[in-house]
């Protein structure tokens, strides 16, 4: 059994502490934001919004350096024995870890991590399968008319194929079977749901269908499975262990938690393992295996078909060796390749014959605004490659270009090298991205769409001689730094669409204590709501101009009943002159959704009429409950009267206050 190499002293080679200095170098620059060209290029350019907690910040470093020990305690003692079942318990603790690292990280911007993940699940913003799912009623007429419907969606939904929208709807379906259980799911994500208040309005079976939002992790997380059983043939045992512990650290796994692109890493993995059961076993069944697994993907998303290229080109390279040649003859060569042919068709033409749908015309009809978007090519072609190594690691980057410089330089024969799976893994993948760089398809940031390829830089980062994969201390450096880089990212970059919320802004929505500019009340209406203070933006008005109110509500336990909140201005002989009847914050956030405890914000606008009569006018407030006759919650404390309080009086002249 061949044993982990563990030097006596830290000793590396210069060209490995050059790949550390630089990393450690842009990580400092992106944590102090030196250059804004180190966040993207003028087509694109990732925001840097420091938002840290620096209690949870200091939770998940220590969990970060957990991990990192016990990985390096794990990779030692697999390779020390003799059972091949210890690479498949390292696995398992990867996945698992995986899980946790990806959850946990969130909360050094997000109080809530599921606050965060339910979001990109449920904004129509930040994704959007979902938010389209709610629309479809009639699968079949969806999916007849999808090329015609699809330029309608939001961006997300809008350039891609119906796989994703397909998933939600199929899964509000099943738990329309089980509406207990939707009901159950419901409850427990209730927080989720108000944060993103269209959905309050969705049966329990459309909000529990998001849930499957969160399949995303597992998936990710799972991918480590394939990649070690595929890994230790093509790169060896010990480097496939070693790219597998250092996975859970990237950050664009890390980052994109929660979207899609960041679970098809699974498909690259299992394409990879396929591949190479094909190849190095000769197993037909592979073949067409793989084509119905990336027909499949391409039904969920286009860049699926990008994997299409890199198994061509890999096979290229493996089959122009002598000795594969002669293990498989011509007429098995083209049977495994119609049979790779007719899996990759295989969902699509299912898809035409059902519904008479081509993939022509849903790729014509979804990628239409996506290549209509302008881009500076010149500069794709450095900040593609660029996005995908700073999502990727910059250490994990550097190590796989010194893969492909030592591939490149090697003295031997071309043969020679070729006869190295590893060598032609680092030459097949460098291609694919060569190829995909040059070709343009991308028009902006490429960190998340193309977080599916990191797999194969990996595995390629692992080929260095004398690397991370040849030393116990060289992979905790590089696996230090790419932690480092993840803490970074996650504390400074800001992801999510501009058009939605920051974790910032969220926070802000969820305050315990009155701001300083507010006037202390504390009256109560029933038995869990307090009215703890109020604003108003003026005490004198003309008639015509409007009255600017922000309530300050408390619920000490969360509201079981939506109630409605009135506002009135009345004058004793004029009456009431104005009024605002509606749930808090425009019905964005009703009481049902109030945490026990925080301080809701709610600011109300009312206009005077123009024949206001002057005088001292009272600001009245209230709730009730439209599902019970609207009838009134009871007031006591200050400036309770009649079911209602007395918020303060505005002065209403016939001319402008000086």
């Amino acid at each position: 059994m061949k044993r982990l190499p563990i030097n006596a002293s830290f000793q590396a080679p210069r060209w490995l502490w050059t790949v550390w200095g630089l990393a450690l170098l842009l990580t400092i620059g992106l944590a102090l934001n030196i250059s804004p060209w180190l966040l993207g290029d003028a087509d694109w350019r990732w925001r840097h919004v420091p938002l840290i907690d620096f209690t949870n910040l200091a939770y998940v470093a220590l969990l970060l350096a957990i991990y990192i020990g016990l990985a390096a305690i794990l990779w030692r003692w697999a390779l020390q024995g003799t059972h091949p079942q210890r690479g498949w318990w390292i696995v398992a603790y990867v996945s698992m870890a995986s899980l946790v690292i990806q959850v946990a990280t969130q909360t050094i911007s997000s109080p809530d991590p599921f606050s965060s993940l339910m979001l990109r699940t449920t904004s129509p913003f930040l994704s959007g399968y979902h938010d389209a799912a709610l629309e479809v009623e009639d699968v079949s007429d969806f999916l007849r008319r999808f090329p015609e419907i699809a330029p309608n969606y939001l961006p997300h939904p809008q350039r891609h194929p119906p796989g994703l929208i397909l998933y939600f709807v199929s899964l509000e379906r099943w738990f329309e079977q089980f509406p207990a259980l939707a009901t159950q799911i419901t409850k427990i994500l209730r927080r989720y749901r108000c944060e993103q208040w269209p959905l309050l309005y969705a049966s329990d079976a459309q909000y529990a269908a998001a849930a499957g939002g969160l399949l995303t992790l597992w998936l990710n997380a799972l991918a480590a499975i394939p990649l070690y059983a595929a890994g230790r043939s093509l790169i060896g045992r010990s480097a496939a262990l070693a790219a597998v512990l250092i996975t859970p650290l990237i950050p664009g796994y890390i980052l994109w938690a929660g979207i899609w692109d960041q679970a098809f890493v699974i498909v690259t993995t299992l394409t990879l393992w396929l591949l190479d059961q094909a190849l190095r076993l000769h197993r037909s069944w592979a073949w067409w295996a793989a084509g119905v697994l990336l027909s499949l993907a391409s039904f969920f998303t286009y860049a699926m078909l990008v994997l299409v290229g890199f198994v061509v080109i890999y096979t290229l390279l493996r089959l122009y060796l002598p000795r594969e040649f002669q293990r498989a003859s011509l007429r098995q060569g083209l049977w495994n390749s119609l049979g790779f042919l007719i899996g990759l068709t295989s969902v699509w033409l299912a898809y035409w014959l059902a519904f008479g749908v081509t993939f022509i015309e849903v790729y014509a009809a979804t990628t239409a605004a996506h290549f209509a978007m302008s881009t500076r090519y010149v500069l794709r072609l450095i900040y593609n490659p660029y996005d995908f190594v700073l999502f990727l690691g910059y250490g994990l980057g550097l190590l796989w270009l010194a893969a492909v410089w030592q591939t490149v330089t090697d003295r031997t024969s071309l043969d020679e090298r070729l006869t190295s799976p590893r060598r032609s893994l680092v030459l097949a993948f460098t291609l694919t991205m060569s190829l995909l760089t040059l070709s343009g398809v991308s028009r902006a940031e490429v960190g998340r769409v193309w977080v599916f390829l990191m797999p194969l830089a990996v595995l390629a980062a692992f080929t260095v001689e004398h690397g991370p994969a040849h030393s116990i201390r060289h992979w905790i450096m590089t696996a230090a730094l790419l932690g480092v880089q993840l803490l970074v990212m996650q504390s400074v970059l800001v992801l999510d669409d501009a058009i939605m919320p920051s974790p910032r802004e969220r926070l802000r929505l969820h305050q315990t204590s009155l701001p300083p500019t507010a006037k202390p009340m504390r009256s109560h209406l029933g038995q869990t709501i307090d009215l703890a203070g109020f604003e108003v933006n003026k005490v004198r008005l003309q008639p015509g101009t409007t009255l600017r109110l922000t309530l300050y509500w408390q619920a000490f336990e969360t509201p079981a009943r939506v109630y409605t909140r009135f506002v009135h201005v009345y004058e004793n002989k004029a009456g009431l002159s104005a009024q605002h009847d509606s749930p808090p914050r425009e019905g964005q956030y009703p009481t049902t959704c109030w945490q026990p405890g925080e301080i809701v914000a709610d600011t109300v606008s009312l206009t005077l009429p123009p024949q206001a009569a002057p005088g001292i006018y009272q600001v009245i407030v209230g709730m009730y409950d439209p599902a019970a006759d609207n009838q009134r919650l009871p007031t006591s404390g200050p400036g309770a009267h009649d079911s209602a309080i007395v918020v303060t009086q505005v002065e209403v002249s016939a001319s402008a206050s000086p």
